[in-house]
């Protein structure tokens, strides 16, 4: 893989920030238990800064189709990174560490706030019938990050319908700074379904009543502080827009 393409994944995957890349590292090492998970090498948080032994591995590696991606994340100390190189994960791992190790993908999933495939992102690929969004809601549920909060919603649907709704979210996918899509259970339809953010007119928490003014943004931080541990930085602005 280019290096140029390397950062890119490494971008997508820990953003500009280096408190959040930190948060993300520290939360990540620690589902591994702090060690390589092929040598068993321990290595202890540092107060700030990078890991010296312990790096973000890949499960399959690039010269197998692998990409720097949730649910392909591995905590390998250097030594085992070089030792590696691109063999198959049966051909690497012992039958213990896969059985191990193949949990793991899936929990991960849930530490990286955010991420999203790129190709979710790309206009060709918003649904133009029920076989789309069905197709769309199995890509969040494997790639989304899990989030349970009960929304207030106004949303102007596919049809061009536009009425106010009441979910309760499972799962969500940032694509873009703007954009993505919430897995949710819609107590109008009494059925699960896909949200895009951007025909959501208007929303609020009815457990404070407070008006969201970026959902986005809003949910990004509500993750951080429920399921990552951090301080939400959302500063809540009310709008004139009232459900």
């Amino acid at each position: 893989m280019p290096t140029d393409q390397r950062k890119i994944e490494r971008k997508a995957l820990l953003g500009d920030d280096p408190d959040k890349k930190y948060i993300y590292k520290r939360k990540f090492f620690a589902l591994f238990g702090n060690k390589c998970c092929y040598c068993g090498t321990p290595e202890q948080p540092p107060s700030s800064g990078d890991w010296s032994v312990l790096c973000l591995g890949q499960y399959v590696p690039r010269g197998l189709g692998g990409h720097l991606v949730p649910g392909n994340l591995v905590s390998l100390c250097k030594s085992c990174v070089s030792k590696r190189r691109n063999q198959h994960p049966k051909d690497f791992y012992t039958t213990d560490q896969l059985e191990h190790i193949q949990p793991l993908l899936d929990k991960e999933r849930d530490i990286f706030i955010g991420y999203a495939p790129r190709h979710i992102a790309k206009p060709e690929t918003v649904p133009t019938d029920k076989a789309g969004w069905d197709a769309l809601f199995d890509e969040i549920y494997k790639a989304g990050s899990k989030l349970s909060v009960t929304l207030e919603i106004t949303y102007h649907d596919f049809g061009g319908e536009q009425n106010n709704r009441l979910i309760d979210t499972e799962r969500y996918v940032r694509s873009g700074q703007n954009d993505g899509y919430l897995d949710a259970y819609c107590r109008l339809r009494h059925e699960r379904r896909t949200f895009r953010l951007s025909r959501v007119l208007a929303a609020r928490d009815p457990s404070t009543g407070e008006i969201i003014q970026n959902l986005p943004q809003w949910l990004d931080d509500r993750h951080q502080k429920e399921i990552l541990g951090g301080q939400p930085q959302y500063d809540p602005a009310e709008t004139t827009l009232v459900l």
